[in-house]
């Protein structure tokens, strides 16, 4: 089967480092490893590194057997922006020009956001008989109402209430909604204004804990050797994430004060770039445990993690947040890291049914510390919580399987489709 994905602002294979793979990339190599011609539609723009890849639409083919198309999109640097609303813009446009010219697909694979491609890509589908599954990533525009304050927020209440409209027109035209997560796939659906059908699933994020090449990993231990990080025998939390809004970093570095102030030899490791690296930077000056490494590889992310003996989502417990399971703590189980969160709903839970995690409150450094100062004083608690990440990770979230699951989902909906649309 022809299958086009259309995700723009995830790392791609051919960017440097080399990166990790999340969602489409893993996605993309499994269909193209059951023999199918996969195009993943994305941006020339890495919206991780705010950086331009090309400055024209590229056409990339990955030694993993699948193509990739760049469409040409302005640059931004803040995630929430005019500029990236322009740059939505401007590559769903391109999509629609690069469409017209490659052969009709079987079916699509659209992640919403953005707004604009969801809506391209359903009119696609309409206009050629093809199926397009949404892929639920973020609740747009539900969920940027959560980063505007109050007078933003009412200023921009017309461009949310339109916003709201492509959702909607976005999610009626689908021939299915898919997310990672229940509640995404029901808001989905609540937009569509249908009930569930056999199409509509959820399959959670997957992450491959296949190591990087030798040389890679050499070069890792180097890095964090460089940065007074090794197998030293100190206990390390780590966060590998962005530094936004949606991280409370500062809770992070002030239960770091804490522990320094109370003689604890507890190592905090936070991992990335954003909008507030600079001052939580800042706030830690004079903090001798807490290091602030800036962006790093995919082979530098797993070194770290099997150095560290704790991972850390100290994310706010925003509505949207609350449904879903983050990314990030599917990381560090894959190493069987114990998580320490702040996040409640949905994480919370499996934190708590599967016993490999401690929960603190939002803003509540005091009660980051005590939970990490538990774990480090009883070693046996630690391993049982490490052996039941492992567990859960091999049981509900290993990429293999997860994205095995879903390629399978997706090539039920292109058959069906085709006996439907013959008949």
């Amino acid at each position: 089967m022809r299958i086009w994905l259309v995700t723009v602002g995830e790392p791609l294979p051919v960017d440097p480092g080399p990166p990790r793979l999340m969602r489409t990339g893993l996605l993309a190599k499994t269909l193209a490893s059951r023999g199918h011609q996969v195009l993943w539609w994305t941006s020339t723009f890495y919206h991780q590194q705010k950086q331009q890849r090309s400055h024209c639409d590229t056409d990339v083919c990955t030694n993993d057997g699948y193509r990739i198309k760049m469409l040409w999109g302005p640059s931004y640097r803040r995630n929430v922006s005019i500029s990236r609303f322009a740059n939505h813009l401007v590559v769903a446009k391109r999509f629609a020009l690069n469409a017209a010219k490659e052969d009709i697909p079987n079916l699509i694979l659209c992640s919403l956001p953005t707004l604009e491609l969801s809506i391209v890509a359903t009119r696609y589908g309409k206009e050629h008989g093809v199926p397009v599954v949404l892929d639920i990533r973020d609740l747009w525009p539900d969920a940027l109402r959560e980063d505007l304050g109050e007078p933003l927020r009412w200023f921009a209440a017309p461009l949310l209430a339109y916003m709201r409209r492509q959702a909607k027109r976005a999610c009626r035209a689908a021939t299915a909604i898919c997310a990672s997560n229940p509640g995404f796939v029901e808001w989905g659906l609540e937009l569509a204004q249908r009930g569930a059908t056999d199409y509509d699933q959820a399959f959670p994020l997957g992450y491959s804990s296949e190591p990087p090449p030798e040389s890679k990993l050499r070069e890792a231990e180097a890095f964090w050797a460089e940065h007074g990080i090794g197998r030293d025998g100190v206990f390390t939390a780590c966060f590998v994430g962005t530094m936004s809004r949606v991280a409370e970093i500062d809770t992070v570095v002030e239960a770091a004060k804490l522990l320094q102030s109370k003689g604890r030899e507890i190592r905090f490791v936070l991992c990335g770039t954003g909008e507030n690296l600079q001052r939580w930077q800042m706030m830690a000056n004079g903090c001798r445990n807490v290091l602030f490494p800036g962006w790093v590889n995919a082979a530098q992310v797993w070194s770290l993690l099997r150095i560290s003996q704790v991972g850390l989502v100290p994310y706010r417990s925003r509505w949207d947040f609350t449904l879903s399971m983050p990314n990030k703590p599917i990381e560090y189980l894959s190493a069987g890291l114990p998580i320490v969160s702040s996040l409640k709903g949905y994480l919370q839970r499996v934190l708590t049914s599967a016993k490999c995690g401690l929960h603190y409150e939002n803003g509540d450094h005091e009660g980051l510390a005590a939970a990490l100062s538990r774990l480090q004083d009883n070693p046996g608690e630690l391993a049982e919580m490490a052996r039941n990440a492992i567990a859960l990770y091999k049981e509900k979230y290993e990429a293999e399987k997860v994205y095995g699951d879903m390629s399978s989902h997706l090539e039920h909906i292109a058959s069906c489709e085709r006996l439907y649309n013959v008949v």
